[in-house]
């Protein structure tokens, strides 16, 4: 898709284009199809291509667009402007090969006429194109004014432009520091009447009092004992909103032509678009909030507005095959879209999708039928936000509360009877709620893997509260609580938090596992942890100053560290100079170094005078599962294995000088302070294993090996076997530096 951008690069001043896209592609989408689109002033061809695009979204990409320049010297352009008084013809051949090409490839109708403005208007009706009786009708629905900017000129167009401006049309006028001085009649009236941003006018011609008087129809179905029942709790509102909308009210209830449930009566919408322009129809089972848009004026009338719900509820494709198959029908082609009929705002000229079929298949009722009709005609659509049709398959995804939504529908309810209780309650809240109504997020994390993932979790939920959700109502289940405690938000065991009633939680898991769709784009394997629970939390990456992890030190568990300390092992206090932490850290066969490797290490630091402090803990079940090599201590080492609490292990990382260990949760805590890493990777890259500080995984951090297992696994795209590193038993010594070597790098990192 072309980008409002590169369009921006064409034009001598682009300030503003993303304005100037949104108010054309509103009139495009807004006006009938035969309006006429016209530039004066072309150039480079920027602000046409973007009037090309938007006639392209519009879905009418028959509609023609005029672009009018003389090219060639002209006597207005000075030699100090942007393009050094050079606009000759190889400016208007780069201005038709990008215009036409983009037109030929998406099949668009472009025309340019190599002339000025004044000549344009002044054999416009005469030109042998125009003298079809049909052409000569068309009028013009977006004109933009950017040739010469002068008072006299502009004054010329505005005056042959305007009475030729369709109802709702768009005139915008560049450069109108030039013009501003004017006595012209034609153009004070238009700066009057216009929004200016920037050096740009735009001015939408109003309506007429014709097309004010269109009729408009509310509609909706209540018959039967049930609905007469709710129609009784939620009528008010749709009446209510119908009159703020000046639009007539009808309540359909009893049965007219229906043959087996109300909601084939829908179908009477195609003989009511003969009374009226314009009907929205409304289920009687919801309410519209006090402050809900005008949905005719949301939705233009080129397009049928409706929801769709395929995105959200994963049953549209079984749904179109049954009923296609039950009315014998096939489709030219479908977009996999799938429209809850619940709220509908149609146009006459959607009057025969609504065309009552000769037997009534009830599979959802009219719903799919509608959509196979909408489906067969191609009929352009409009997808209503879900706050104009909130339902219940909403809940889950957006973790808003239901009358955050302009319109609550509760289509789904398992108890149709509890809306005669609830409906009440919800349009009471709302009054309460006025003018402000904030529900905030409701958002459950829920945050998994080892305490090395969890740890690194913590970047991204500190963000997203922080930055994307701030003051939602957050909630984070974790194995250790005390990891998240500094966020100030409530933070659960995993299985002991329970959502409030009626209050929608939006579940995230901080590390979706190999049976998700993440993973199957991007594998925690294969990049750092603190971006993958980003990327799951939140589809991003964080900013680099974000990703270093942040942890509180306990300053209970300080205290209590250098008790254990002092008592144990004769620790001076707050003294950890020369000690080395070591974590001979067991897991994964890819990560589980030999003992004699390990114990190697130990004894070198110990004979080069470090005294060496073993951490780690093994867990119960399974006994193959997390925990250490048991390396012997050395002796006068410090020995906390299966000891330290978590709180005390980050103290000890906190003012410890130097971390030695394999791809495990201490290399990860230890990224929260600034002390060394020596990290002996194996299965991952070192720079997805070691933290980020200071905008760098490298600050104070060494990585030793020889080789990694990661090189003998195949990460090609086009791999669908899985490789095995059962050959690691009898290989570790090609993989891993030299004993001698992590104690030569210990010693020139402590010896600063």
């Amino acid at each position: 898709m072309l980008t409002i951008e590169e369009c921006a690069l064409l034009s001598d001043h682009a300030v503003e284009f993303e304005t100037l896209y949104a108010e054309v592609l509103d009139t495009a989408q807004a006006l009938p199809d035969d309006v006429l689109f016209c530039e004066v002033g072309t150039r480079e061809g920027g602000s046409a291509l973007l009037a090309l695009r938007a006639i392209l979204e519009s879905g009418v990409p028959q509609r023609i667009l005029l672009t009018i320049d003389p090219y060639g010297g002209k006597p207005f352009c000075n030699t100090n402007g942007n393009y050094g008084g050079i606009y000759q013809d190889d400016m208007y051949q780069r201005m038709m090969s990008r215009l036409s090409q983009y037109a030929l490839e998406n099949r668009l109708n472009h025309v340019h006429y190599k002339m000025t403005s004044a000549d344009f208007m002044a054999t416009f009706e005469s030109v042998h194109l125009w003298n079809d009786e049909s052409i000569l009708r068309q009028r013009f629905g977006y004109v933009y004014l950017d040739g010469e900017h002068n008072s006299e000129t502009v004054g010329q167009e505005i005056a042959w432009f305007l009475p030729r401006l369709v109802d709702g049309g768009l005139l915008v006028i560049d450069d109108i520091e030039n013009i501003t001085c004017t006595q012209d009649v034609g153009i004070q009236y238009i700066m009057a009447q216009s929004t200016i941003r920037s050096n740009v006018a735009f001015y939408r011609k109003p309506l007429s009092a014709e097309a004010m008087k269109r009729k408009r129809l509310v509609m909706t179905i209540a018959i039967g004992p049930l609905y007469s029942a709710i129609a009784e709790v939620t009528h008010s509102s749709i009446r209510a909103y119908a009159e703020r909308i000046e639009a007539d009210f009808l309540c359909v209830d009893r049965p007219m032509i229906a043959q087996t449930t109300p909601h084939w009566e829908k179908c009477q919408i195609a003989t009511l678009l003969q009374q009226y322009d314009r009907v929205l129809y409304l289920d009687t089972d919801l309410i519209i909030r006090e402050d809900c848009p005008d949905l005719f004026t949301v939705v233009p009338e080129t397009h049928l507005g409706m929801f769709n719900e395929a995105p959200f509820t994963y049953r549209s494709r079984e749904l179109l095959i049954d009923t296609c198959r039950a009315y014998g029908a096939t489709l030219p082609e479908w977009d996999g879209g799938y429209y809850n009929s619940g709220v509908i705002v149609a146009s006459q000229r959607h009057a025969t999708l609504f065309q009552k079929p000769s037997h009534e298949e009830c599979n959802f009722y009219e719903q799919t039928w509608l959509n196979m009709r909408i489906a067969q005609h191609q009929t352009r659509m409009l997808s209503l936000s879900y706050h104009y049709n909130r339902m219940s398959c909403m809940d889950a995804l957006v973790g808003q509360h239901r009358l955050a939504s302009y319109l609550v529908h509760y289509a789904g309810c398992p108890q149709p009877a509890m809306l005669l209780s609830l409906i009440p309650q919800d349009l009471q809240r709302w009054k309460e709620d006025a003018p402000a109504y904030y529900y905030p997020h409701h958002i459950h994390i829920v945050v998994g893997g080892g305490l090395g993932d969890q740890v690194n979790a913590e970047p991204a939920i500190r963000y997203l509260a922080a930055q994307v959700y701030p003051g939602a109502d957050i909630r984070v289940s974790t194995h250790w609580p005390e990891l998240f405690g500094h966020l100030g938000l409530p933070v659960y065991h995993h299985g002991t938090f329970v959502p409030e009633p009626d209050t929608p939680y939006h579940q995230r898991l901080t590390l979706p596992d190999p049976t998700t769709l993440t993973w199957s784009v991007v594998s925690n394997l294969l990049c750092h942890t603190v971006d993958y629970c980003a990327i799951a939390l939140l589809r991003r990456t964080l900013p680099m100053d974000d990703k270093q992890v942040r942890l509180p030190v306990d300053p209970v568990a300080v205290s209590t560290l250098w008790e254990r300390l002092a008592l144990v092992h004769l620790v001076p206090p707050m003294d950890l100079a020369g000690v080395v932490v070591v974590h001979a850290g067991r897991h994964w066969e890819t990560k589980t170094f030999p003992l004699p490797w390990w114990q190697a290490v130990v004894d070198g630091l110990a004979a080069a005078g470090y005294r060496v402090c073993l951490i780690g803990k093994n867990e119960d079940e399974p006994a193959d599962k997390r925990g250490y090599v048991p390396v012997g201590c050395p002796e006068g080492g410090i020995d906390l294995r299966d000891s330290l609490p978590l709180a005390e292990l980050i103290a000890l990382l906190a003012q410890a000088p130097l971390l030695v260990s394999n791809d495990s949760a201490p290399v990860h805590i230890a990224g929260a302070f600034d002390n060394h890493i020596i990290l002996i990777p194996s299965c991952k890259h070192p720079e997805h294993v070691l933290p980020y500080r200071h905008g760098s995984v490298w600050w104070k951090a060494k990585a030793l090996y020889t080789r990694l297992c990661l090189d003998d696994v195949s990460s090609q795209p086009t791999a669908v076997e899985g490789t095995t590193a059962e050959k690691l038993r009898s290989l570790w010594e090609s993989y891993l530096p030299e004993a001698t070597e992590v104690v030569a790098t210990a010693r020139e990192v402590l010896s600063g």
